[in-house]
């Protein structure tokens, strides 16, 4: 599913990963970013954009510049009597999957992936899968920056499936 962002948001994404970096490399948070080859801030900036496309897609309020410091769960969606976590895992690939840093278990309801297209305002979101499948599909692979966990697209499932189950969560 593509997402086109407005100019407005990108904009605000760009304040924000200035922001964001600053603030968690001056709390003495360590960047666990994978790509060694980007900056601190085209990571960051890559991934509010793909937390934006995702909070478009679920409709779910979200101001990047109320954020600090990353804690793990990126957005939460009011589903009926539930809450959901999501963790939205970016990729500058057009093809990626999902990277993980270290081992912390996980801590979210789902995983979804978000992958930059080369148009700079719209994003694609390629899939999701659930903490539970998760555990189950994540693989170890030396992608060029050392070992780590990933999960491969295939093991992605469509995210209109999530949004689906959402619907169903709230309104039942």
């Amino acid at each position: 599913m593509k997402v086109r962002l407005k100019r407005s948001e990108i904009a605000i994404a760009e304040q924000a990963a200035a922001l964001r970096w600053q603030l968690a490399r001056a709390s003495g948070v360590e960047n666990n970013r994978i790509d060694k080859t980007r900056t601190d801030n085209d990571v960051d900036l890559l991934g509010i954009k793909a937390e934006i496309a995702v909070a478009k897609v679920f409709d779910i309020p979200f101001s990047a510049s109320e954020l600090g410091v990353d804690s793990g769960n990126d957005l939460f969606i009011n589903a009926g009597a539930r809450e959901l976590s999501l963790q939205v895992k970016a990729t500058f690939y057009e093809k990626g999957r999902l990277l993980f840093a270290g081992n912390k278990p996980f801590n979210w309801d789902a995983a979804i992936l978000v992958c930059s297209t080369d148009q700079q305002d719209v994003m694609r979101i390629d899939g999701w899968i659930s903490r539970k499948n998760a555990n189950s599909s994540v693989v170890i692979k030396n992608l060029g920056q050392g070992e780590g966990r990933c999960i491969e697209p295939e093991s992605l499932s469509n995210i209109a499936e999530l949004w689906s189950f959402i619907q169903m969560m709230r309104h039942s």
